[in-house]
């Protein structure tokens, strides 16, 4: 992104966003949430750079299972329960399954090893050699597109090490593609 389209997309002037960029001007907290906004930044990420900055984090991440997420996850229990017989699951970040329907719970049922790979995770699930890797007759192409998400959410949040872990655990398994492979396509 160049540096006019950045000003122009955080409503600052490109003289502003250069004293900035060169030091001479440190960016107050609103200024960062503007910049971090222009750029699509996660909000967890934001709280990284807030954090950087010297600012306190401003965003909070709250467990589904909290007490104040009841009504949401009432919600989320009633959309998996409309899926049935259909398998249909709730992922975290980290594709880690946070809950799942009976349809997914019969899908999984038929490949043991899903129950032995703790915590439940699609992609681990994918990724194992005893797992759905065998089933999947383009695991290849799959694997490598799969990487690839990895890897760049990996790079797009250099503060996140389970992330980081992630990728490094996924390109542990045998036979897995380099994460820059097929990356044109």
């Amino acid at each position: 992104m160049s540096q006019l389209t950045l000003a122009l997309d955080a409503d600052i002037s490109t003289r502003h966003l250069s004293c900035l960029e060169t030091g001479r001007a440190q960016p107050s907290r609103e200024m960062l949430l503007r910049l971090a906004e222009a750029l699509e930044i996660p909000l967890r990420e934001r709280n990284t750079l807030l954090q950087a900055a010297g600012h306190a984090p401003l965003y909070r991440q709250t467990s589904l299972d909290a007490p104040e997420m009841e009504a949401a996850c009432q919600a989320v229990d009633l959309l998996l329960q409309q899926q049935e017989p259909y398998p249909a699951i709730v992922i975290d970040r980290y594709w880690n399954t946070l809950r799942m329907n009976s349809g997914t719970r019969h899908f999984l049922g038929r490949f043991p090893i899903c129950d032995s790979v703790k915590p439940h995770n699609g992609v681990r699930f994918v990724f194992h050699p005893k797992g759905l890797r065998p089933f999947i007759e383009n695991w290849e192409s799959a694997a490598a597109r799969i990487i690839q998400r990895v890897h760049r959410e990996a790079v797009a949040n250099p503060s996140d090490e389970t992330m980081k872990c992630f990728l490094e655990e996924l390109l542990s398994y045998p036979a897995v593609p380099s994460p820059l492979a097929g990356a044109g396509s």
